[in-house]
């Protein structure tokens, strides 16, 4: 873990995973993010107060992770406003101590086009990475990462369904992790994670 950060401790870290419906709203998000940094969640959560708060009582090093973004942008109540709000605290109002790292199916532009969000909310993003499935020795190794040791024969299979990629592998993982622990026999937890995977089966096709 490294050595790709100077002084890593005083990062914070809040992951943002826009399938969550509560995410998907101006107020759910601010409480949530303000929760997570530790400050004070005041009853009237809009975005001026939220900006106030961020701008004037970060003072560590933080990163948001905006997680499956693209639906964030499709949420009615995260409008231009929203958008803007977070392109300001990201570029001056917090000094340099907060940034965003966007995790979507499409590119920044592709989303721009899409979606007509505002551009400049896109322009303070100056890499793009395009990632893929681990190979499938990187994968086994994910798997037998685990405390509870698997089957060869379910890594097989969790390998083969989930195409190495890492997400759907910790999703196939969770679900044969959960029958080892209600005691459940037999293949029937292969049903639950298939259909545990349906929203990321597209990760299959690309």
């Amino acid at each position: 873990s490294g050595n790709w950060l100077s002084r890593p401790q005083r990062y914070r870290w809040v992951f943002i995973d826009f399938h969550d419906p509560r995410m998907c709203t101006q107020e759910g998000f601010i409480r949530y993010v303000l929760s997570q940094l530790q400050l004070t969640v005041k009853r009237d959560c809009n975005l001026s107060v939220f900006m106030d708060m961020i701008g004037e009582n970060l003072r560590s090093p933080t990163v948001i992770l905006l997680d499956e973004v693209q639906v964030g942008f499709e949420a009615p109540d995260l409008g231009d406003s929203f958008w803007w709000g977070l392109r300001s605290l990201g570029t001056h109002l917090t000094e340099g101590r907060l940034g965003f790292v966007l995790a979507s199916q499409k590119s920044p532009a592709e989303m721009r086009n899409h979606f007509g969000a505002p551009s400049p909310f896109f322009n303070i993003f100056g890499h793009t990475l395009h990632l893929g499935p681990l190979t499938r020795d990187e994968a086994s190794e994910l798997i037998h990462s685990s405390r509870q040791p698997f089957e060869e024969r379910d890594v097989d299979w969790i390998l083969e369904k989930s195409g190495c990629w890492p997400a759907l592998v910790q999703i196939l993982c969770q679900a044969r992790l959960n029958a080892y622990f209600d005691g459940s026999e037999g293949d029937n937890w292969k049903d639950e994670a298939l259909a545990a995977m349906t929203p990321y089966r597209y990760l299959l096709d690309l």
